[in-house]
């Protein structure tokens, strides 16, 4: 999988071209993913069509050279900020300041605060484990750390190799299938004639203080800080791969996305929304139809998301038979919640990965019902299932034979209208607690304000791995907006905030 940039971001964080040396991008591309119905159409603060890096700027500008590929650079050199970005939103944001900290391997003598390198990602790449294709990036002081305000802040590289990065959880992680593997690329700025000699990792070191450097890689995503206070390290960086494996492996492993496949993913995810919430607008209106007056008509999906798994797969698939959509009945919501999270369960979660569901500035109340939608699954995917005849949130840890303790579709099964609509809101008190004690959750970011902020209008959901620097001033930010709440689907009232135990 592979994402793109390009955005208009505060002068704090965006970089300049220092010296003619530097090659920058050519020509800014005219972005096209937002291009679309103002459904799903997000413009920038001037209301400019808006870019979005992952899906609008090619990896490469041309196949002559096969290490030469286009970077997003989001946390620069010296930065003291760490910036990721949402490919959703196709916004950079403000993940957390740098302060000063200890190397949590012990291994690294010195004081850690700003990377010697900058982090960036390369356009449209997924790696194995379906995550923004990240590279680090070398070059002179000048190069990067200047923040001046360009539009973009793409950049052409030159590809020396790659490391394998791993992600422990819960340190220590005693065998190796317990540790998450990705392979992380280094790069040079392409024309910064400070590096024109570094031809290898070898030459790399050689020319940076490569000690330091990778403890920075091995730290500045965070690590585990236990309620005693002791630091776990979370991260490490094993075997360096050369060009030519390192090439072949992302080639073999990764998932690139063509400006066709993209584009016929995010109609397939449009009309996947479009299907939900007509169906919900139905529901609505069938709620308040009396008994025995005509049923209204069930709205039916025309175009199946031709996805699977976590990854993009094929073509738009052919049409479901009125049949098999007979099966559901849409007067009842719990009935219809059903249906779709037997079929297209995993289709709406790679959806919600890469398209964003809505506009707020076109629908207000159809953005807040698909941020609580997704919340749902987006704690199911943190190991959660819920429990309608307990009334709450439950962890489902995954057992030896690698099945889940609990049947989610079972428990789902014994639902009601009132008890489902019950765990879309407690979805956020879970997700709420989790980042309380440093767990992994989603929060949801409306506007990046702040110093550091990009400043940039998201209204999306972003993950956290609830790693933290150890120097980090803990944060009383809300995951979710407080003035939003769930508008219930069912005409009963629901009781939203008694009861649940997680």
């Amino acid at each position: 999988m592979k994402r793109i940039l390009i955005l208009t971001l505060s002068c704090i964080f965006l970089m300049a071209c220092a010296g003619g040396a530097l090659k920058l991008r050519k020509s800014v591309p005219r972005g096209t993913w937002f291009d679309v119905d103002k459904k799903y159409r997000y413009l920038s603060q001037t209301k400019e069509m808006r870019l979005n890096a992952f899906f609008d700027v090619p990896f490469k500008e041309s196949s002559e050279t096969k290490n030469i590929y286009n970077a997003v650079v989001m946390t620069p050199m010296g930065s003291p900020f760490i910036y990721d970005f949402d490919i959703k939103s196709g916004s950079l944001y403000k993940k957390t300041q740098n302060c000063e900290y200890e190397d949590s391997w012990k291994r690294y003598g010195g004081d850690l605060f700003s990377p010697n390198f900058s982090v960036g990602f390369i356009p449209g790449y997924l790696d194995q484990l379906g995550q923004k294709q990240e590279v680090y990036i070398f070059s002179s002081k000048g190069a990067l750390n200047e923040y001046e305000r360009y539009k973009d802040n793409v950049y052409s590289i030159r590809l020396l190799g790659g490391g394998v990065e791993q992600f422990c959880d819960s340190f220590p992680c005693g065998s190796r299938s317990k540790w998450l593997s990705r392979m992380v690329l280094y790069a040079v700025i392409d024309g910064d004639e400070s590096f024109s000699q570094v031809q290898n990792l070898d030459d790399l070191k050689k020319k940076v203080d490569w000690e330091k450097a990778k403890a920075y890689m091995e730290n500045f995503r965070g690590s585990t800080i236990e309620t005693s206070g002791e630091i776990r390290p979370a991260y490490r960086l094993l075997n360096d791969v050369d060009l030519t494996k390192t090439l072949d492996f992302i080639a073999r492993t990764n998932h690139i996305f063509s400006f066709e496949s993209s584009r016929s993913m995010q109609k397939s995810c449009h009309a996947l929304y479009d299907y939900v919430w007509s169906n919900v607008e139905n529901i609505r209106e069938t709620e308040k139809i009396r008994k025995g007056e005509k049923e209204s008509k069930y709205r039916k999906l025309t175009k199946k998301p031709s996805l699977k798994g976590n990854v993009y797969n094929g073509e738009i698939k052919a049409n479901r038979s009125k049949k098999e959509l007979a099966r559901v009945h849409a007067k009842k919501f719990h009935k219809f919640f059903k249906y779709f999270y037997q079929k297209y369960r995993s289709e709406f979660m790679t959806c919600s990965k890469f398209v964003q569901m809505s506009s707020i500035n076109d629908d207000v109340e159809r953005h807040w019902f698909f941020s609580y939608f997704a919340s749902y699954f987006q704690l199911e995917s943190l190991g959660y299932v819920y429990s309608c005849s307990k009334g709450s949130w439950v962890e489902n840890p995954v057992l030896s034979s690698g099945k889940k303790f609990y049947n989610a579709r079972a428990l789902l099964h014994t639902c009601s209208d009132e008890e489902l609509e019950k765990a879309f809101d407690r979805s956020i008190t879970v997700m709420s607690g989790n980042k309380g004690n440093n767990r992994a959750h989603y929060r949801y970011i409306e506007y990046d304000s702040g110093i550091g902020g990009s400043h940039n209008k998201m209204y999306s959901w972003v993950y956290e791995s609830g790693k933290k620097l150890s120097c980090e001033k803990k944060r009383d930010e809300h995951i979710f907006p407080e003035d939003v709440t769930w508008s219930p689907i069912s005409p009963e009232k629901i009781n939203l905030k008694d009861g649940y135990i997680f």
